[in-house]
């Protein structure tokens, strides 16, 4: 028999199982291991709550929400941030993904939630299927794109004749820019300085201002990207650029 509650620490294996079996359908399609750690994700993004199926002590179901704090119109507001939306593929159409949903929503609506978040892959409109015509909530829209660019490294030190890039720990100051920045977009997430830790911080100064900022993290110790699917067409220009990259000096791509 199915049932549902939220999950523990003890439930970290099972997740991680979970989350290698499934994956994003979309134009590209992706699927984001999480070893060793589940929740260290969770954490970062803020006091989280992961609700779990689970057909006798098997977990085949999962779905995560997230508190945050950001940016609408300037002024700073709460948001439940939804992601970690799996079933097993041997269970799917059969209400799983639903019920899951009813628990969060919920949850949700028991913390007086005006803003909710789910993030899905270019393509992928399914989620959208599982939050339609519930009492008291609003459909899901689509209200933006996020544009992912793929930095491709290569070897050499970086070098511009008006700046110089200057590698700084993260300070007060450094926290003032990025949310003066963040600010400016609608849902712009609230940078703290426990969002930061772990990060590489470069700036470039003018009159001994910071004039630009870019922070590096290397995920790697508790998030996994894997493309699964891609198209022929970007398949071909992968192939043909890590054809040559030993000989061009930039990175391997996926």
């Amino acid at each position: 028999m199915i049932h549902y509650r939220l999950a523990t620490d003890e439930d970290n294996q099972q997740l991680i199982e979970l989350t290698a079996a499934t994956g994003m359908e979309g134009e590209i399609s992706l699927r984001i291991d999480r070893q060793p750690d589940f929740f260290k994700l969770l954490r970062m993004r803020g006091e989280s709550k992961t609700f779990v199926a689970v057909d006798g002590t098997t977990i085949i179901g999962c779905l995560c929400v997230s508190h945050q704090q950001v940016y609408v119109g300037e002024q700073i507001f709460p948001l439940q941030y939804i992601g970690d939306f799996r079933v097993a593929p041997s269970f799917r159409n059969k209400g799983i993904g639903l019920q899951l949903c009813n628990e969060l929503a919920s949850y949700i609506i028991g913390l007086g939630t005006d803003l909710a978040f789910l993030n899905v892959s270019k393509g992928n409109t399914k989620p959208y299927s599982f939050f339609k015509n519930r009492p008291n909530i609003p459909d899901f829209e689509n209200i933006g794109l996020f544009v992912i660019h793929q930095f491709i490294g290569k070897k050499g030190k970086s070098f511009h004749a008006d700046y110089t890039i200057e590698s700084i720990p993260v300070t007060e100051e450094l926290i003032q820019f990025l949310n003066h920045h963040s600010s400016k977009y609608q849902l712009g997430n609230v940078i703290t300085p426990e969002k930061l830790e772990g990060t590489d911080a470069f700036v470039i100064r003018q009159n001994k201002r910071i004039m630009a900022a870019m922070c590096l993290m290397d995920t790697m110790s508790f998030k996994q990207n894997v493309v699964t699917k891609v198209s022929w067409k970007l398949k071909y220009l992968l192939t043909s650029l890590n054809s040559i990259y030993k000989i061009s000096g930039i990175s391997k791509m996926p």
